[in-house]
């Protein structure tokens, strides 16, 4: 930066910060910003590199920000860049806002060519200045410096996190709105605190930079022991620096399996690395062993990212033992790892082992770190993830509560944990049939997401993907859509084609076009993510059931029995092989297979596997519940086809009672159920009650789907078929 006025410096760390806002919008922390991992190329455009682990040299014709910003006097590696909270020995202290207080230091050098404050000292002093030691202004050293530019530099060198800029793009913008003469976020109060705050994944083949980005483990290199070390002097660092050592050339064997002329090519996939990292790992006695529990954590949650769960099962199974090996079964490292398996248990659907492992260790975080601890909270948190998959509704909100009550006490839980909780209790409400203050969490989810890492972050956008859902269980299906469209879009661009969450968003938004009457565009859809998904999760995922179930029950809606069967069949067997009798899941999928069993004529044997569900799901879900009414009304049309119509009338009559107290006024549901209840009062000869309850459903209907939707043109059936036992039966009409 030597030779360029303040303006043009800005534009160049203005730059910088969006160059490191990218890695935070994928969900990436670097952890060891500093100069020497900045270079800027023959074109002035400056790129990030990995950690400090590729060497940065000027060549001819390009300028090293490194060099002209080099001071001599560091005692150990990054720490004169490290923000307070990268001092302590917990790890889950760091985030994006650490990177913007490193972001700070390189901007107070930029401008003045001077720290904030002393590093040149001891490792205790250097400590001390960092964690106390307010910053130095910038215009007391070059008082040409504009005071907006010195509050922009201090706000991200506040000692609070929460007083920074939230992640490096909301500095950038800040930069950005400075250099375009507008007014900026951070204003002087005397701590020049930043007002304005706003902004799983990796992408599924990024550049071998980025992947060593996933690999680092930043806590383990030093930084995050250097108060131990100051206080334990040079045994410690000792221990520290051979820690460094270690992961130093562990990384730099990747480094070599990275290298075009050895894999003949020009990039990885970050598969690929992980792979050649994992077995690196797993395959030998890596030595420190608990470098290796470290890197294997990592490199396992990157596997979680990525959707691979059986290599993330592996990889971080193994980080465990080690860490207990090496610590005890009492060290926070314990917990906290085994966290990180539990949810790749869970989603691999390891239910079982899932749930033996975390009876075991909430227990043990209780006694050893406490109710109260981040980590037990996270634990409790993965509690309620447990039971939601189990099916335990309650018990998943209960724990989910529990554990944001928790969170909300202490400023040690990373934002995204507490958020992710947050999101996660909306899902539950909404498989609990509380729509409307689950849709109330949902947005809060999404606008706190958005806040925190940015409008197009992964999170938001599993947040987004749930906001749908509670769009579509309203009734809002266009806005379920305009949402899922964007979605699809969105995180392919982020993780590829095949990732999980992907599938995802494409089932909901094909689920989203069928309830809104996009049937015969739905179909192929519906064919292709089927096979795909088959593909790649195999037959017995839950995905892949869903999927399966969904296309049988828009056959069964087309009257196509004989398709319709095998994969209704498929469906129910296989929820029931995976989660159990009494699941939701299963209970979905075995009302559907009920349904078709009665049109093709075994009515009685589908009225006892209804009769079954509806007992189980009233007692898990309440009489109220939209799932236990849907399960009725296909009770009663069965009531109805057996020649049963007063109990059919009967119980239309109880669930029309009972869904005002479930739905909100209009949604489409209850035009269902009035237009049930006209066909059935038909059928008895009542035919002026049954008129008044068709114009309801049909009021309801064309308002909530339109005109066209095929639910709305079933009342037209009704119509019809009314008329026709009007003109059968005078004296009725």
């Amino acid at each position: 930066a030597n030779g360029l006025d303040h303006r043009k410096r800005l534009e160049l760390f203005r730059s910088i910060a969006d160059a490191v806002g990218v890695a935070h919008r994928r969900g990436i922390i670097h952890r060891d910003l500093k100069p020497s991992n900045i270079r800027v190329d023959q074109d002035g455009t400056p790129h990030v590199l990995d950690f400090g682990l590729a060497k940065v040299t000027a060549r001819q014709g390009e300028e090293c920000v490194a060099s002209s910003l080099s001071v001599t006097g560091m005692m150990i590696g990054s720490l004169p860049w490290s923000a307070p909270e990268q001092t302590e020995a917990n790890p889950n202290l760091i985030d994006t806002r650490s990177d913007v207080y490193a972001l700070g230091v390189i901007l107070h050098q930029m401008l003045t060519g001077t720290f904030p404050y002393d590093v040149s000292g001891g490792v205790r002093q250097t400590l001390e200045n960092i964690v106390h030691a307010e910053p130095k202004r910038l215009r007391a050293v070059d008082a040409s410096i504009d005071e907006t530019i010195e509050a922009i530099a201090l706000a991200c060198l506040q000692k609070q996190k929460s007083r920074r800029y939230q992640s490096a793009w909301e500095l950038e913008q800040d930069v950005q709105r400075y250099l375009d003469g507008e007014p900026i976020a951070a204003r002087r109060d005397g701590l020049w605190r930043a007002l304005k705050t706003r902004t799983r994944r990796y992408c599924a083949a990024l550049s071998v930079g980025v992947v060593l980005l996933i690999l680092t483990v930043g806590y383990a290199i030093g930084v995050s022991a250097l108060y131990q070390s100051a206080l334990e002097a040079e045994h410690a660092a000792q221990r520290e620096s051979e820690k460094a050592n270690a992961i130093n050339r562990f990384l730099e064997e990747m480094l070599i399996s990275a290298d075009p002329a050895v894999v003949g090519g020009s990039d990885l996939l970050v598969r690929d690395l992980l792979d050649a990292a994992a077995n690196g790992l797993l395959d030998s006695e890596f030595d420190p062993p608990l470098v290796a529990a470290s890197l294997l954590s990592t490199i396992g949650w990157s596997y979680y990212m990525l959707g691979e769960y059986d290599a993330a099962v592996q990889t971080l199974r193994r980080s465990v033992d080690l860490t207990i090996r090496e610590l005890g079964e009492d060290s926070p490292e314990r917990f906290e790892r085994t966290g990180y398996l539990l949810y790749a248990l869970m989603d691999r659907a390891s239910l079982d082992e899932a749930g033996e492992l975390l009876r075991a260790s909430l227990e043990d975080a209780q006694r050893v770190l406490g109710a109260d601890h981040p980590t037990t909270l996270r634990l409790i948190a993965a509690d309620g993830y447990y039971h939601h998959w189990r099916g335990d509704l309650s018990r998943s909100r209960e724990q989910y509560e529990r554990a944001l009550a928790g969170m909300r006490l202490t400023e040690e839980i990373d934002p995204g944990i507490r958020i992710n909780t947050y999101n996660n209790l909306a899902s539950a409400l909404m498989d609990l049939g509380e729509y409307e203050q689950a849709l109330e969490l949902s947005r809060d989810a999404v606008r706190m997401y958005a806040h925190h890492f940015g409008e197009t972050h992964p999170r938001t956008n599993i947040a987004r993907n749930n906001l749908s859902l509670s769009f579509q269980s309203l009734g809002w299906h266009d806005d379920a859509q305009a949402i899922l469209k964007e979605l699809v879009v969105a995180q392919t661009r982020i993780y590829g084609p095949d990732h999980f969450v992907v599938f995802e968003a494409q089932l909901n938004h094909i689920s989203a076009m069928e309830s809104a009457g996009q049937i015969e565009e739905v179909e192929p859809m519906y064919l292709v993510l089927i096979d795909r998904a088959r593909a790649k999760f195999g037959t017995d995922r839950d995905l892949t059931l869903r999927a399966i179930n969904n296309y049988g029950q828009l056959l069964l809606k087309q009257q196509r029995l004989d398709e319709a069967r095998p994969l209704l069949e498929e469906a129910a067997t296989g929820f029931e092989a995976g989660f159990g009798s009494d699941h939701p899941r299963t209970l979905t999928a075995q009302v559907n297979l009920a349904g078709l069993l009665e049109q093709i004529g075994e009515i009685d044997e589908a009225m006892m596997i209804l009769q079954r569900i509806d007992s189980v799901q009233t007692t898990l879900l309440g009489a109220a519940h939209p799932d236990v009414l849907a399960t009725r009304n296909n009770m009663a049309w069965n009531h109805l086809r057996a020649g049963r119509t007063n109990d059919a009338i009967q119980l239309f009559r109880e669930i029309l009672e009972l869904l005002p107290t479930s739905l909100p006024t209009g949604h489409w549901m209850l035009g269902v159920i009035e237009g049930s209840l006209g066909r059935a009062l038909i059928e008895a000869g009542e035919f002026d009650e049954a008129e008044t309850h068709l114009r309801s459903a049909q009021e309801i209907l064309r308002a909530a789907l339109g005109e066209d939707h095929p639910s709305t043109r079933r009342i037209d059936d009704h119509w019809a078929f009314l008329a026709k036992r009007q003109s059968a039966s005078p004296s009725k009409n």
